[in-house]
This record gives C-alpha cells, structure tokens and sequence, in this order.
C-alpha cells in the first residue's frame, strides 16, 4: 500500500516541478522580454530570476533525494517480502511433501507461496491444493472479502486466487460474481470460473447449461468469450459445437471459430464448413482462419475456399488465400496466381508465401510470375518469396 502511495506522491511531485519550470521560464522570458519595452532596474531583474532559478533547483533537489530514498526503501521492502515468502514456501512443501500440520492463516504472501506452488505442479496434486487452501483458512478468507469487501483490488485478487485453485464448491459464488456491475470484476470471475471447470471431471452438458446463458447475455464482447471458451481448455469441446450451430448468434459463433482456430483439432474443422458461406463477411472470415490454424481444408469445402477467393472484402480473400495452404489441390493454384496481383498488398503478399509453400509445382508458378507477370508488385513479391 505504501508502495502505491510513494509512487502517487512522486508522480504529483513531479507534475508540480514541472509546472515550477514553466513558471520559473515564464518569468525569466516575461522579465526580459519586459526590460525591452520598460526600463526596469537589472538588480531587480536578476533578484527575480535568481530566486525562479533557486526555488526550482530546491524543488528538483528534494524530488531526486525523495526517488533516491523510494528506490532503497522498495529494494528493501522487495527482500524483505521474499524471505518471508521463502519460508512460506518453506512450510507449505513441509505439509505437502511430510504431512506437517496446516497454519491457520489469512496472510496474502502465505495464499501468492501456496497459489504459486499449485501453478508449477501437475493436475495430479490439485485436489490436494484444494485441501490445503481450505484448511489454512485462505479459502474462507477469500470468499468473505467476496461476501463483504467492496475495494474492487481485493475482490479481484481473491478473484485471482480462486481461478488458480479451481475448487468446483466455489462455483456458485463465481456465478454470482460474474454478475457484479463492474465488468472488470465479472470478466475475471467469468475466467475463474472457466478455469475452475477446465481442471474439473463434469458433464457437457453441464459446461452447456452454465456457459450458454453466460454468453447469450451479450455482457461479455466477443475477445472476453473467445478467451474463456480457450480457458475451458478439453472440457470446451460440446460447448464449442453447440454455440457453432447455424441457430447460433453471430457474434458468439465468431468468438467460438476462433476457439476452434485457436485448438487447432482437425476433427472439428467440419464445425467450420457451413459458416465458409456466411453472409456476415466477418464470419465467413472468421471460419477461414480457423482452418488456416488447422491447415487443413476438408475436400468438400474446396469450392467454398475459390468462391471466398473471389470475395469483395478483402480481409476475406486474404483468409482464403491462407487457407488455400490446406487445400489439396491443383485448381488452387490458379486463384494464387489470380491473387498475387490483387489489389489488397497482404493478399499479394499471403498468396506468394502460400505458393512458396506448395512444393514445385508453387516454386515453378512463382518463377513463371517472377520473370513474365504483367503486373510489376506481382514480380517483386514472387522474386522475394525465390529469394
């Protein structure tokens, strides 16, 4: 807490000798712009200046010797709170490792030794984090600030503990957070939340019953649910397939192809087909750079790839283009050669490194393009792309 002050007091320290500078300039300019127009005494002239000069050298002084003494008061605070986590550490490994009887404690850097521990171990030893956590008191610690704190730091930091050890009795309560009226806060529970049931043995349909109405609220943008549908990790599977349904939203069935983009399973590059044809250019977008994270264009959507080739938004030809390395074959290569010369530069620009990609028959291509295309940027990119 003091830390956050001192740096408070030092910003305000120096906007003000900032604005002493200013001033301290402005009366040396004004008096010596003055002495042109006035006859005004230079004994009175110099007294001004030198007392501007003075008061901002003092000022300047106090503020370096006030950083000075901030930096070893930090540093010191800094050692100080790493031996006391050290022995933190020291005492959770006792109870982990020799059955050592667990403190009772509320102590945030006795939670940060315990919740860093539990990152750098696998899932084998979670139920027994859980166990811990719960029996130091921290658990409950947390979920009272939850209960009654207002200050939006401690609620998010008990927030961040709670994604951490992913205890699946603390679901409600996340629930509930995720409703708080400061999105900050409901972001990082509807997280904690998805890492809580990542780590958890439960149903699809569960997953499908908790997080369908979550995001059907249209509280949450579709980046904040992209990234909670990655956080569920393996349990985001069914819940992925059910929200790319075409009786899906757009919004959240951009946000779930870019999960699919983002797992990169072949196996649920078919979820991705029927939206090749959307009318949203966006999500057609969308589908495209899911199969090019997959790299692998399913046969029958070959025709789907060369019409989005021809697409009037360019940011559609230019995800096309970078699917077309997942198309197998021949007939794509003409619409490369087609794009090299298209008018948007990065989709010149991804349809040479594509060709480049395609073994010899793309070298020949880019060769013929690099020595005879009409179109002078087409011979640039694919001289670049041979090297």
């Amino acid at each position: 807490m003091w830390q956050a002050i001192a740096s408070r007091t030092i910003s305000l320290l120096s906007f003000i000798g900032f604005l002493l500078l200013s001033l301290a300039l402005l009366v040396v300019t004004g008096t010596l712009s003055l002495n042109l127009f006035i006859d005004v005494d230079n004994g009175r002239i110099i007294s001004i200046v030198l007392i501007a000069v003075i008061a901002t050298a003092v000022f300047l002084f106090n503020l370096a010797f006030f950083q000075i003494l901030h930096y070893f008061a930090s540093k010191n605070s800094r050692q100080s709170y790493q031996i006391k986590k050290d022995k933190w550490l020291e005492k959770w490994n006792e109870v982990l490792w020799n059955d050592a009887q667990v403190p009772k404690t509320h102590e945030l850097i006795a939670a940060e030794a315990l919740l860093e521990m539990a990152e750098n171990m696998s899932l084998d030893y979670q139920s027994k984090f859980q166990e811990i956590y719960k029996e130091s008191g921290l658990l409950a610690y947390d979920l009272r600030t939850l209960k009654y704190n207002n200050l939006s730091e401690d609620r998010a930091r008990a927030l961040e503990h709670l994604a951490i050890i992913a205890d699946t009795g603390n679901t409600k309560i996340l629930e509930k957070e995720i409703k708080n009226p400061i999105l900050e806060l409901s972001i990082l529970a509807l997280f904690a939340l998805a890492k809580t049931y990542a780590k958890a043995e439960v149903s699809s349909e569960k997953i499908i019953e908790i997080f369908v109405p979550i995001i059907d609220s249209d509280r949450f943008s579709m980046g904040i649910i992209e990234e909670a549908l990655v956080l569920l990790e393996d349990n985001a599977k069914d819940l992925l397939y059910y929200l790319s349904r075409p009786t899906t939203k757009e919004k959240q069935v951009r946000a779930s192809l870019a999960a699919i983009g983002y797992f990169a399973n072949l196996e649920w590059a078919e979820w991705c087909v029927p939206w090749l044809s959307s009318f949203d250019p966006e999500t057609q977008a969308a589908a495209l750079k899911a199969l090019v994270n997959m790299r692998y264009v399913p046969a029958h959507a070959y025709s789907e790839i060369y019409k989005a080739l021809e697409s009037p938004k360019w940011f559609v030809r230019n995800q096309a283009v970078n699917a077309s390395i997942g198309v197998l074959s021949e007939k794509i290569n003409e619409y490369l050669v087609k794009a090299i010369s298209d008018e948007a530069w990065w989709v010149r620009y991804n349809a040479a490194s594509v060709l480049a990609q395609k073994g010899k028959s793309g070298q020949s291509l880019l060769k013929q393009i690099a020595t005879s295309h009409e179109d002078p940027y087409a011979r640039d990119i694919a001289k670049h792309f041979l090297g």
